[in-house]
């Protein structure tokens, strides 16, 4: 069963796909940055990069994947995504953040039928950003704990 969600995920595959490489690092994990973000993910995940945001997931991934073009999340899996939002001429407030972040820190968890999410907007260094976390129902307790460590991972880049 899927969950069909309205998220940052359909807003960054509008973007297109772009050359932004992540690099590969000590103990099996990737590093990835977005603005001037930057976390890090186990290498055995899938992800895509876009202009303004990277997702990864414990799933394969293309941009023809329903998790990219219908915003479509397995039961089964786990998603991590961050995109950095457009700058608007009139600008929607969104409240700063304190690093390290974590599943609390990112607000309440909404329920679906096949899983549930976590969102967050926030300001950071003069761009808005949102986090979105995806648990499938019956995701591995192993994948749902790399995504929180995920979500404790972002850090500001060094300018």
């Amino acid at each position: 069963m899927k969950q069909r969600l309205c998220v940052g995920l359909v807003v960054a595959a509008t973007c297109g796909a772009a050359a932004a490489g992540a690099f590969a690092a000590a103990h099996g994990t990737v590093t990835a940055r977005v603005g001037t973000l930057r976390f890090s993910y186990p290498a055995r995940f899938a992800h895509l990069d876009f202009p303004q945001a990277v997702l990864v997931a414990d799933y394969r991934l293309s941009k023809d994947s329903p998790t990219v073009r219908t915003a479509t999340f397995p039961a089964e899996g786990v998603v991590f995504e961050v995109l950095r939002e457009p700058k608007l001429d009139h600008p929607i407030p969104a409240p700063t953040v304190r690093f390290p972040l974590s599943l609390d820190r990112l607000g309440p968890s909404a329920p679906h039928p096949s899983g549930q999410t976590w969102e967050r907007r926030f300001a950071f260094r003069g761009a808005v950003y949102l986090v979105v976390v995806w648990y499938g129902k019956t995701a591995s307790e192993r994948d749902r704990a790399a995504v929180a460590a995920i979500v404790t991972s972002v850090r500001a880049t060094h300018l």
